[in-house]
This record gives C-alpha cells, sequence and structure tokens, in this order.
C-alpha cells in the first residue's frame, strides 16, 4: 500500500499547484484515450485546492486500492458567485471535502481513477463502509 499512498501524495503536490497537466498522467493508458487530455483540461482554472492530508488507504480489494484523503476546494466560477450573491471574498467559497480515490492497480502499476466524496463512495461500496 506504501507505494500508492506515495503516487497519491505526488498525484496532490501537482494537483494543490494546478499542474493539471502533470496530474493528468497518473491515469492509466486506457483512461487516457477515452479521456483526452483536453477534455480533462475544460474548467480546471475553476477549481483551487488547498493542502491535501496525507492519503490514507482504507480498503485494497482485488485490484483496486481506496484512499481517503481530506482537502480544501474553492471553486472560482464567476457565474456561482453571481448566483449565490456572495461577497467577493477569495474564501466565500471555499470548502473542506473528504474524498476517496480509487486505485487500479495495472500491470504492475498504480494509476489513479478519480475520486468521490465520501459518503457517495460509501454509499456503493458497502462492504469497506463497515471497516471505516
Amino acid at each position: 500500500g506504501n507505494r500508492v499512498v506515495s503516487l497519491a501524495v505526488e498525484r496532490w503536490n501537482f494537483v494543490t499547484n494546478a499542474d493539471w497537466i502533470q496530474a493528468y498522467d497518473f491515469f492509466s493508458p486506457d483512461h487516457k484515450r477515452l479521456e483526452k487530455l483536453t477534455v480533462y483540461l475544460g474548467g480546471k482554472e475553476y477549481h483551487e485546492y488547498g493542502e491535501a492530508s496525507k492519503p490514507a488507504v482504507i480498503g485494497i480489494e482485488d485490484n483496486m486500492g481506496y484512499l481517503e484523503v481530506i482537502v480544501d476546494w474553492t471553486p472560482h466560477h464567476p457565474e456561482l458567485r453571481i448566483a449565490d450573491n456572495l461577497p467577493d471574498e477569495p474564501d466565500a467559497m471555499k470548502q473542506t471535502l473528504t474524498m476517496i480515490e480509487s486505485w487500479e492497480w495495472v500491470e504492475g502499476e498504480w494509476y489513479y481513477q478519480g475520486a468521490e466524496r465520501r459518503n457517495e463512495f460509501f454509499e456503493a461500496h458497502p462492504k469497506l463502509a463497515k471497516n471505516n
């Protein structure tokens, strides 16, 4: 499980620095074929992530590893701010999210698959919820 944790830490360093092209590299070759870089990058400039907690392995099943990460997230959609009539303070929209990341072991390496909010993840994976 240590290798997947160090990869997740590396990926979060890119994400928190908004280095999305480097973050994209953590996807598997199959994922990259399905979701081109240009598609992945769409709208990314509207998302700002603060420092992430150290990812914790919450389960490994077959070829999948699941990590829990807590991170600050600030959306920067101009429309959102107008719609919510929020003050123009950078932190007005900031939220702390608890995310569960899915990583897949493919041909000798871990690849990032995606992340879901904790409660949505456990609804989909009730077996893992019991231990966490």
